[in-house]
């Protein structure tokens, strides 16, 4: 009994909810883990039931999201009602992954997205700070209705603000009489893709797309008939590879919408649509399909049998990547002196790539810093650094000035070129796909050294072993510039000074005296490395900085406002803990998560262990063992400044207030790691 389009717009364009209730009600749920799996298709595909997010209603359309999915639920039991379908209106909900990429408990998305009105499904831009989304044709947050009655679906913009999504606005090519709905923006950017019954289509529900250009969104083009049919299509999503994703209720299906795809990469004269068949497509409603970049896993939407509710999401992975997206492309990198012409041999040449915050993907390339906390005591603060790049990765090494090396098309890199004597050079490497610069070579001319490099070896004088985290201060006694750095795991610290220039060293560390160096290197001396032994300060007993005395605040751990869910990209100090404990294997923590003063006691309480639980989560994704963590809020019990309850405090105030505690119950007492002390 499926009710028509035209009704169904009432649905948020939920384009796949016809099936009765009765039906519904004859759902079983999964007898087990194993009965999760559904029997794989031809190539080896498992789709599961993703249980960890799935209500008894309707859960649907996920679009992935920092690290994890943002999908469209009716999940709650009281507020508002839709009589339509007879369950609240949708909201949106995001949940983080776990180690293994699958959803964990979900938590309310926005409070400026979410309202009183149907909401979903979404798309985000390729770095997460541009929302698109479909909602229910409003004015001042009241329903509008058209002349039938029917409160139309309208596609808004909305942009990351500090504490959550800001600037809402309706795109122009929304209409009062005809739906607009389930946006899905390109990888580029540049094509938001769409359905609307709009005027002129093919069918009932046709698939759009606008252009972004200077002047703003183009006119709406339909993206033709053999895309879309005489039926309903809907649920676009657009993958890197070029290939488009839909689902669609044509006369091909198994029986409701199907899933179908399209490869829109080249002419549109060769374009085919083809079912992705099973176990993605049943005799039920299959819809709302997305898959990750690499093309290894996804999700989908249905309300096939055995579910928990009326639309469950599921997850879906093979032996195989579904799509090839790395399509590596051959590079040569030529290498020369910048006054000579000569081509350089045995530079190094070494590739990182990057994420969408311009940060390099790989673990290798930080290290953790502790430092004196700022209340002194027995606080510490805990960060990420950069380790120096020439020190990790593969390095491909140039034969007369020459070397070669792949990159994927679809990423984003930097290229890091160094040579002894010569000034290091990054270069960006942006989507070679996109760039009218690109052919196949790049040059890299370097610069010889006006300085000398020289290491800096920093050690206990009385146990004869290395100092890690010690601060290292190298002053230009010419210029005052000074530069700070900090010894790694072995020690060590890299500078370059120029040649009969005076400099001052201040190398320091607790528990030792400071240790203090006029040097001058003559022109022509080459000084490799540089001992620096640190005698013990014996007024300072010797502190080993794990242990049960120790807290390490983390300060800069940020959620949306009234949020638990941690932004991905903010949360560097966690990524510094989860590095600390891989290290440390026998630490165990309690993390006590604070909150500001505003919001009830017992809200702040809530949000407070909500928010511990969510750093717990994060550092268990990361490899740590659950068993070494205990997670507990304490609200708003201990404010560390002014602004308690009545009294009217800045934003910077209140944050302050708050932050994450990591207190260490225990730890190996043979840690000798120390930090670095302020002043």
């Amino acid at each position: 009994m499926r009710q028509s389009l035209k009704v169904m717009s009432l649905l948020i364009g939920l384009l796949c909810l016809p099936i009765l209730a009765e039906a519904q009600q004859t759902k079983s749920k999964s007898k087990s883990s194993e009965d999760e799996y559904e029997k794989p298709g031809n190539l080896g595909i498992k789709l599961r039931n993703v249980a960890s997010i799935n209500s008894k209603n309707s859960d649907f359309s996920p679009s992935f999201y920092n690290n994890g999915i943002v999908f469209v639920s009716s999940r709650y039991d009281w507020g508002k009602r839709d009589k339509a379908i007879d369950e609240t209106y949708f909201e949106l909900f995001y949940s983080e992954f776990d180690t293994y990429k699958f959803p964990t408990t979900p938590q309310a998305f926005s409070l400026n997205i979410n309202s009183d009105l149907h909401e979903g499904p979404v798309s985000f831009n390729a770095s997460g700070e541009i929302l698109f989304f479909s909602r229910n044709n409003s004015t001042k947050g009241v329903a509008k209705s058209d002349a039938s009655g029917t409160s139309r679906m309208k596609i808004f913009k909305a942009v990351k603000g500090e504490f959550d999504w800001e600037n809402i606005s309706e795109l122009p090519f929304n209409g009062d009489e005809y739906d607009c709905m389930h946006p899905a923006i390109s990888p580029d950017g540049r094509r938001l893709y769409f359905a609307s019954n709009m005027p002129g289509g093919y069918g009932g529900s046709d698939l759009y797309f606008v252009e972004w250009t200077r002047s703003g969104w183009s006119a709406p083009v339909n993206l033709g008939a053999k895309i879309n049919s005489k039926d309903d299509e809907a649920f676009p999503f657009m993958h890197k590879s070029g290939y488009l994703f839909f689902a669609s209720n044509r006369k091909e299906s198994l029986g409701g919408f199907d899933i179908f795809s399209a490869d829109l990469g080249g002419s549109s004269d060769a374009i085919s649509v083809y079912p992705l068949g099973s176990p993605f497509n049943t005799k039920t409603d299959d819809f709302g399909f997305i898959l990750d970049e690499e093309g290894v896993y996804g999700y989908i939407s249905s309300n096939r049998d055995n579910g928990l509710g009326k639309d469950d999401i599921y997850r879906f992975e093979g032996p195989l990547p579904f799509i090839t997206n790395k399509v590596e492309i051959p590079i040569n990198v030529t290498v020369f002196d910048i006054e000579s012409r000569q081509k350089l041999d045995a530079a190094a040449v070494r590739i990182f790539e990057r994420n969408q915050q311009g940060e390099i993907v790989s673990d290798e390339a930080y290290d953790f810093v502790l430092s004196e906390g700022i209340s002194k005591g027995n606080s510490l603060n805990l960060d990420l650094v950069q380790k120096d790049l020439s020190t990790i990765g593969k390095a491909y090494y140039t034969k007369n000035g020459r070397t070669n090396l792949n990159v994927v098309s679809s990423k984003e890199y930097l290229l890091h070129v160094s040579a002894d004597n010569y000034e290091t050079v990054q270069i960006m490497l942006e989507d070679f796909e996109t760039s009218t610069n690109y052919k196949g070579e790049i040059v890299v001319p370097m610069k010889r050294k006006t300085c000398e490099d020289m290491g800096l070896l920093v050690f206990s004088k009385q146990e004869n072993e290395y100092i890690e985290n010690a601060e290292v201060n190298i002053i230009d006694m010419s210029s005052g510039e000074e530069i700070r750095l900090f010894t790694d795991v072995k020690g060590l610290a890299n500078s370059c000074f120029l040649p009969s220039r005076p400099y001052r060293l201040r190398v320091s560390s607790i528990g030792y005296k400071d240790y203090l160096l006029d040097l001058n290197i003559a022109n022509g001396q080459r000084t490799s490395l540089m001992e620096i032994p640190l005698v013990r300060d014996e007024s300072i007993p010797k502190i080993e900085v794990l242990n049960e005395e120790k807290v390490i605040v983390l300060e800069n751990i940020y959620y949306d406002f009234n949020k638990s869910a941690i932004r991905t990209g903010d949360a560097k100090e966690l990524d510094a803990l989860a590095k600390l404990m891989m290290n440390y294997p026998t630490m165990t923590i309690e993390l006590v998560a604070h909150t500001d003063s505003r919001g009830t006691q017992e809200e702040n309480l809530d949000l407070s262990l909500a928010r511990a639980e969510a750093a717990k989560t994060y550092l268990i994704n990361r490899g740590v063992d659950s068993s070494r963590i205990i997670a507990y809020g304490k609200g708003e019990m201990e404010i560390r400044n002014r602004c308690k309850d009545g009294v009217r405090c800045s934003e910077d105030e209140h944050a302050y207030n708050r932050r994450t505690e990591v207190f260490i119950k225990n730890v190996d007492q043979s840690t000798h790691l120390r930090f670095i002390k302020r002043g």
